[in-house]
This record gives C-alpha cells, sequence and structure tokens, in this order.
C-alpha cells in the first residue's frame, strides 16, 4: 500500500488535523520525520498555525525534492484500510449503468509496475503538477483505491484510473500477468457523424421505441442513456443532416470506413499553412516536425476535430478547408451548434457525439464481450477505445465488428495495439 497523493503542486496545500486523525491517531508522530526543521533529511515545510483565522497547518514540498522521490510502502493494516474507504471513489451513475466494467477493477489482478512507472514520470513529466497528477494515477491502481466516475450530462463516458494513466506507462499495466491491448476505432469522431449521416439518408431505417421519450426513433437504441440537452441536440442534427448532399455522404462512407478521412486534407494544409505555420502547431501539439505526410497528417486531426467541437465561427482556416469537400455537412454541423439555449450550446454537438459512442463502444460492444468472456479476460475502456489482455483482443475485435455490423449494416476500421 502507498502513501496518499494529495494535490499540492508548485504551492502549499492546507490539512487538516482531525481529517489526518482520522486516517491515525499518530499521525504527528508519521510526519515528523518528514518535516525539515525536524529531520535534516525531510522534505516537506510546514507553515504556521492561525487559531485567529481558522486555517490549518500548510504544508509544502522542497524544490527539487521529487527528483530523487522513492516509494515506500504502508504495513498497518488498519491504516490500509481506512485509506482504501477514504480513497475509492465509484459514481453511482457507473454502478446503474455499466456494474459489469467494475468486476475487472481487482487489485490481485490488475497490477503496475509502480518503481519502473514512477521513474518515467520523473524522467518525462514537466511540472510538479504534472508529477503529482500522474502519481495518483499510478498509486490508485498499485493500491486499488479506485475512483470511477460518469458524468451524464456531458462525455458519457466511463473515467478510470487507466483513462487518466499517461501513454508512457501503460506498458508497464497488466492483468493476470498478461499485457494489455487497446481496439481503437480510426477517424473514430468522422466515422460516428457518418452512423448519423446514414441514419436520416436511410428511409426503411428500423425505428426503435425508447422508454424515455415515450417515441419512436432512428438509432434509438442509445437514447435511455441520452441527456435531455442531448436528446434535444440528436433531434435537431437529424433534421439538418437529411439536407447533407449524397455524393458528401458517399465520401465520408468512403473515408471513414477505411481509415482515410483525414489524409483527404494533408495537401489543404499543405496549400494553406507555410512550413512554419505547420512546424509550430506540431511542436505547440508535443511533437517534432520534418514536413513529412504522416507529421501534416496528425496536425490535421487535431486542427479538423477542434473545429468540429468549436463555435461556429472559429477555426475559419479549417472550416474553409473542410468546406471543399462537405460544404452541407459543414453547414449543418454549424447549425446544430447554434440551435437550443445557452452561451455555450455549441457544446452540446460534441457531448451528443461522445455519449453516442459511449452508449455503442459500453453498451453494446463492451457489454457483449463481458457477457461471452467475464470469466476469462477484463474489459476497460478508454476513450472511444476498448482494452483487454493480449490472449482476447482477436475475440474483442470480432465482437465490435459485429455488433456495429448487427446495428448499422457497416464496420469500421479498427486498430490495435499493445501496451509493451
Amino acid at each position: 500500500m502507498l502513501g496518499p497523493v494529495h494535490k499540492s503542486y508548485d504551492s502549499s496545500v492546507s490539512i487538516c488535523g482531525l481529517r489526518l486523525k482520522a486516517l491515525n491517531n499518530n499521525y504527528a508522530k508519521i510526519i515528523k520525520p518528514l518535516l525539515v526543521n525536524e529531520n535534516p533529511n525531510g522534505f516537506i515545510t510546514r507553515g504556521p498555525y492561525s487559531v485567529k483565522d481558522h486555517k490549518c497547518f500548510t504544508y509544502s514540498m522542497l524544490k527539487g525534492s521529487l527528483d530523487t522521490m522513492v516509494l515506500k510502502g504502508i504495513n498497518n493494516q488498519k491504516l490500509i484500510n481506512k485509506l482504501i474507504l477514504q480513497e475509492t471513489k465509484i459514481d453511482d451513475t457507473v454502478y446503474s449503468r455499466y456494474p459489469f466494467l467494475l468486476r475487472h477493477f481487482n487489485t490481485k489482478k490488475l497490477k503496475i509496475n509502480t518503481y519502473k512507472a514512477l521513474k518515467i514520470i520523473q524522467e518525462k513529466s514537466q511540472s510538479t503538477e504534472e508529477i503529482f497528477s500522474r502519481l495518483r494515477c499510478i498509486q490508485d491502481i498499485h493500491n486499488g483505491t479506485y475512483r470511477i466516475s460518469l458524468n451524464p450530462e456531458t462525455d458519457g463516458r466511463v473515467h478510470t484510473p487507466i483513462t487518466s494513466l499517461p501513454k508512457s506507462v501503460r506498458q508497464h499495466v497488466s492483468y493476470n500477468g498478461k499485457p494489455l491491448v487497446e481496439i481503437d476505432i480510426s477517424n473514430a469522431v468522422p466515422f460516428f457523424i457518418f452512423l448519423f449521416l446514414k441514419t436520416s439518408h436511410q428511409k426503411n431505417t428500423p425505428k426503435v421505441f425508447s422508454s424515455s421519450t415515450n417515441n419512436c426513433y432512428p438509432l434509438a437504441s442509445f437514447l435511455d442513456v441520452l441527456s435531455s440537452v442531448a436528446f434535444i441536440t440528436y433531434s435537431m442534427i437529424l433534421k439538418k443532416l437529411r439536407h447533407v448532399d449524397t455524393n458528401e455522404f458517399e465520401l465520408l462512407r468512403r473515408t471513414t470506413t477505411t481509415g482515410t478521412f483525414y489524409d483527404q486534407f494533408v495537401e489543404d494544409f499543405k496549400e494553406s499553412h507555410s512550413y512554419a505555420e505547420l512546424k509550430k502547431m506540431s511542436i505547440e501539439n508535443g511533437a517534432d516536425f520534418n514536413g513529412s505526410h504522416k507529421d501534416i497528417k496528425r496536425i490535421v486531426k487535431k486542427r479538423m476535430l477542434s473545429m468540429i467541437y468549436a463555435k461556429p465561427k472559429g477555426f475559419k482556416k479549417e472550416q474553409a478547408i473542410f468546406a471543399r469537400h462537405f460544404p452541407t455537412l459543414l453547414l449543418a454541423l454549424n447549425s446544430a451548434k447554434i440551435s437550443g439555449k445557452g452561451k455555450e450550446r455549441y457544446k452540446n454537438l460534441s457531448h451528443l457525439f461522445m455519449q453516442f459512442e459511449a452508449s455503442i463502444m459500453i453498451n453494446l460492444c463492451a457489454r457483449r464481450f463481458n457477457q461471452k468472456f467475464a470469466r476469462h479476460a477484463p474489459i476497460f475502456t478508454l476513450h472511444d477505445c476498448l482494452i483487454t489482455t493480449a490472449d482476447y483482443a482477436a475475440k474483442l475485435q470480432e465482437i465490435i465488428e459485429s455488433e456495429f455490423l448487427e446495428h448499422f449494416s457497416v464496420k469500421p476500421k479498427l486498430k490495435r495495439q499493445i501496451w509493451n
């Protein structure tokens, strides 16, 4: 059991003595060796206690102390039980919607090589804040203090220590001694837009009854988990998408199902941006740049996704490029963003697409995989990806493809990546 990490970052943090006492009556003896004024090897400074202002002691770490951090285990079982009880937080919405996902968060099977992971974050993190944030994810997996959340009003995704884990340390996570594999949908956002477009264009689309709306709608198998705002957006965008040109529909189908959606904009970006502009964008995204197709495609994906989810008046250059290929689709997306109420109503469109994606990937694909293989392999989520052990990756891919074919008569292009 590793001790709890609380956010202190580059400033001090106040911790109430009552909270510490709830963990251990002798907390003062535990803290004392860590304090600079009590121990020459200490690395924490403690600020004054103010009775007048009713302030708690403030604590902060010495600059540079994280560079030599080592992890220490806690052996006091009573304290361990208290920490697990206090630090574990699972939203009720996860219990009610996707309880099957929780069974695989098992400390006996889900493991992380803590010391190798810590070494990586110490080498690659840019700030104290980043180190603490990443260390907490590692600690949660190691300790089994799982924080699992789901916000039904925004993205509808399940957020876990795995979704927050830095990509650089994923290789050190295993389940039952086996490496994990993620299966990802290529061009996921435009592919789900295509599914909406496909539904609005097909006259014979089967309609499903939705108990939450007391009505029948195409694609309504996911309506019961939509927020009320997302449902309104769903109704609006279906009307807008009916006016999208059929040639654009065919182009969107072809490029999203073959994983080449972003490739079609690469030449446009090269014409519309100088080499220096493209290099600057790449560096801002934390990547090197040599002008290759792959480098520009990475920029295209970042900018186009930002444009799709941004305010209708933003990303003008990207909108102009998008309009060369999908003029009526761009008009439909922007019209949907300004529908509804509120200053930030443009966000409703992104929330709808993410809730739709989560419903399909978790409620259909992950649930089906769990029904068939729960006794043999885990299932985890990571945004629009699903994760299992390497020996069951092919089975998971088969199920994802069959679920899309069954419900939408089309399957996405999938990518498989092992965490090693």
